[in-house]
């Protein structure tokens, strides 16, 4: 049965803002690399709930004192955001292009049967 490269970006990029990388690489079958991004992606997802959650006393922080030293941990936020988008990007364009491979083999497969 043939997979829809369209349905396996929704499948990755809309779990993916809230963690859960890797679903659509479940839906293709390739479940160990579809386990792999899962993990790291909830590994960033909890590591950006609990910067984020920490986000408040740091700006107060700056807001109140004016040292330098908070703004440190600000960038750090960022970097990790930064991070983890750039993993959900490239697990979406990795996620289409098996996709695709999984169809070539597929149509191959079919034309061989009949």
């Amino acid at each position: 049965m043939r997979k829809d490269k369209n349905l396996v970006t929704i499948l990755s990029i809309l779990p993916g803002i809230f963690g859960i990388l890797g679903v659509g690489y479940f839906y293709i079958g390739k479940k160990a690399i579809g386990t792999i991004f899962l993990i790291a992606g909830l590994i960033f997802a909890l590591e950006i709930y609990y910067m984020g959650g920490n986000i408040v006393k740091v700006v107060n922080q700056i807001i109140s004192s004016f040292t330098p030293g908070p703004g440190v941990y600000l960038q750090g936020v960022f970097v990790v955001i930064a991070i983890y988008l750039t993993l959900l990007i490239i697990s979406t364009r990795l996620a289409r292009t098996a996709c695709k491979k999984y169809n070539e083999r597929f149509n191959r497969n079919a034309d061989q049967n009949y």
